[in-house]
């Protein structure tokens, strides 16, 4: 890149972005001894995003949704690192959609995921036993290289229509606020606040949920964005 006085500046970027958080910028050539300021983009996604400058902490509290400016002097091979933690978030819409209640989204990352039972992999038999997550679901994310040129997936354990009934006996009623706290004009999504349970010892079934720009490349499937809530 040029500067406004002329002089040039040039870096290189490295990430495995979208699935992972971590991104490295080198500056390999600063033709200026002046202070200029770099410019970030900070997801309104992420939380407690770290910036390092050379491997040291920044003071800097990056605000998710905004620029970040990091402004000093340069050298060539200065590095800054920004690490933005991608947890597996369950996404549950505004109560008054009505259609959506008691069913949520899942999301890393700026990326929506969805739940695919391609029939050739007994799709079928899952979907009719029922797929309802746990609010304390652990969604592991696994990369699978051989997917579509390398496509990260969530593995986790899910709940039959079975598994759904012994987990609410077993579990009781959360308190009334955890799930009616008041919602904002204007807010349509938000996380979902997970209550603590254990599965059952039955009634539960390994699920994989995949990016959903992936879906329908595996054949005839079942697949759902919303996927039902065990409430």
């Amino acid at each position: 890149a040029r500067l406004a006085d002329g002089s040039k500046i040039s870096l290189t970027q490295m990430t495995d972005y979208p699935w992972e958080g971590h991104i490295k910028v080198t500056l390999n050539d600063v033709a200026t001894h002046r202070p200029i300021s770099l410019h970030f983009r900070v997801p309104g996604w992420t939380e407690k995003p770290v910036v390092r400058v050379n491997g040291v902490k920044t003071d800097v509290l990056p605000e998710p949704g905004s620029y970040l400016e990091v402004h000093r002097t340069w050298s060539a091979g200065d590095r800054i690192t920004l690490d933005f933690p991608m947890p597996v978030r369950l996404m549950q819409a505004n109560p008054k959609i009505t259609k959506l209640q008691n069913r949520v989204a899942i999301m890393r990352g700026p990326l929506v995921y969805c739940l695919e039972l391609p029939k050739s992999e007994g799709g079928d038999d899952i979907f009719n036993n029922g797929v309802i997550l746990p609010e304390s679901i652990k969604l592991t994310p696994v990369h699978r290289p051989e997917f579509l040129g390398g496509v990260t997936v969530l593995k986790g354990k899910a709940l039959t229509k079975e598994g759904k009934d012994a987990f609410l006996r077993t579990r009781g009623e959360p308190s009334h606020s955890v799930y009616n706290a008041a919602w904002r004009d204007g807010e349509l999504y938000r996380p979902v606040t997970p209550v603590q349970s254990r599965l059952p010892e039955a009634g539960t079934v390994n699920v994989e949920l995949i990016p959903y720009y992936a879906w329908a490349n595996r054949g005839l499937a079942f697949m759902d964005v919303w996927v039902p809530l065990a409430r």
